[in-house]
Parts: C-alpha cells; structure tokens; sequence
C-alpha cells in the first residue's frame, strides 16, 4: 500500500512540475510574435470556441473567425445554455 502512495505523489509531483514548467515558457513567448490564427468554424460550433479565441488573444496572436458559409449555428446544446 505504501507503495502505490509513494508512486501515485511521485506522479503528482511531475506533473506539476511539468505544468508549472509550461507555464513559465509561455510567459517567456513576446507579446507581439506576429502570429496570425485563423479559425473555421463548423456548424454546430459550441463554447470551446470563445475559450481557445480569448486564449490565443492573451498571446497577442492576430485572431480571424471564418465559416464556408455565410452563416453559422451554434451548439444546441450550448443553446439551451444561453436560455
């Protein structure tokens, strides 16, 4: 049993090492790297879309929202959310 508990702390402590490693390289990217991102969205598009806009926007990255249609419905799940 001590074992499995020395193993599993083991697991945790790398990955928050891991994470927190992570985190610092990207506090050490510029704000202003020119990188432009274009996104397409699909029909049905739900709440991960504003999450990963606002994410890239944090970076400073250029962010384009684009659809093959000239109109796009969201999620109906996240529809009822709305409500």
């Amino acid at each position: 049993m001590k074992r499995s508990k020395l193993l599993l702390y083991l697991i945790l402590l790398l990955f928050l090492f891991e994470a927190n490693h992570f985190a610092q390289s990207m506090d050490q990217l510029p704000a202003d790297n020119d990188v432009n991102v274009l996104i397409i969205l699909p029909s049905g598009y739900g709440p991960n879309y504003f999450l990963i806009r606002d994410t890239f926007e944090s970076f400073g990255w250029n962010v384009t929202t684009t659809s093959k249609t000239s109109s796009v419905s969201i999620c109906h799940l996240f529809t009822a959310c709305l409500d």
